[in-house]
């Protein structure tokens, strides 16, 4: 009995033992990880202050792909740290911004409403989705016919706004903006990206033709066409535009669809969207997301967020 008793205690002493190991390591790589995400986030936060310096010196005057910002450069070892660390700028201007189909008055923006119908188009969707997205940020509460989405068709739970759209991630929320629409989809062998990788709300509502993707510049002119685009794309690789009126060297552009063109793009951005990647040696991870709005040398912070 007294040998049962000394194993069975033996047994419960073991079992204790390995259960405060399991704790220790759990409690050691908790506090390691809370120590690297605090560590990840003072390095990028002195990343971020030099990317916006090295932003500010670039030329402002125009803004394209071959820019020293847009190009893409390799992680920078911090060896006293143990981590990478690496970064992405991407400006927002090459993006369509649905706010900017409403004027500051609360009128409808024509110009820009024809051009996020034209996008629906070429992406293949209802055009009159765009009276779903101005039913959901205009003040009224009337319908807009046809495709349009306000008042009873939304819950208490998420009412529609009457304002703006703050983030990107509030498009799902409108009637009919389903993850179908929203993200990438192959239609007859062919990739059409999906509708959330062509808009951002950061921009004041012109495109930068030196960036934008080729959906985004076939939006701007029914008569600007995938030929135009592509042809586009191809010159600005080595060559970005200094200005809208280099634009006529393009075969079938006129000065007529330049005129046109001018009122809903241009060479240049002001907002850029800075993301800071932090790897540290043992697969930890820790990102820091920043949308700024350029001006000379400094940069106006509209987001910021760590994940």
């Amino acid at each position: 009995m007294i040998l049962l008793a000394v194993l069975g205690a033996i047994g419960i002493i073991y079992i204790l033992i390995v259960q405060m190991s399991a704790d220790v390591l759990f409690t050691s790589q908790y506090y390691q990880k809370i120590a690297f995400k605090e560590k990840a986030y003072y390095v990028s936060r002195s990343a971020y202050s030099g990317v916006v310096r090295f932003l500010s010196f670039d030329n402002q005057d125009y803004d394209g792909l071959t820019d020293d910002w847009a190009r893409g450069y390799p992680p920078i070892q911090l060896d006293d740290e143990n981590m990478t660390v690496s970064f992405v700028i991407e400006d927002q201007e090459r993006f369509f911004n649905p706010n900017s189909i409403l004027k500051e008055s609360g009128d409808v923006d024509e110009e820009h409403t024809e051009q996020f119908q034209r996008l629906l188009k070429i992406l293949e969707l209802d055009p009159d989705l765009s009276n779903a997205v101005k039913d959901w940020i205009d003040e009224d509460h009337e319908r807009t016919m046809p495709g349009g989405a306000d008042g009873l068709d939304y819950t208490e739970e998420i009412p529609v706004k009457g304002r703006p759209l703050d983030s990107l991630e509030e498009i799902s929320l409108i009637r009919g903006f389903t993850p179908d629409i929203l993200m990438p989809q192959v239609k007859m062998g062919v990739e059409i990206p999906g509708l959330r990788d062509l808009l951002s709300v950061y921009n004041e509502g012109k495109i930068n033709v030196n960036t934008a993707p080729a959906e985004i510049l076939m939006s701007l002119d029914d008569d600007f066409n995938q030929e135009m685009a592509q042809e586009l794309i191809r010159r600005r690789e080595t060559a970005p535009l200094q200005s809208m009126d280099e634009l006529i060297d393009l075969p079938g552009v006129s000065h007529d669809l330049i005129y046109r063109l001018k009122k809903l793009a241009d060479v240049k951005s002001e907002y850029f969207r800075i993301t800071i990647t932090c790897a540290g040696t043992e697969g930890q991870s820790s990102n820091l997301e920043v949308v700024v709005k350029r001006s000379g040398q400094t940069g106006e912070v509209l987001f910021w967020k760590t994940l």
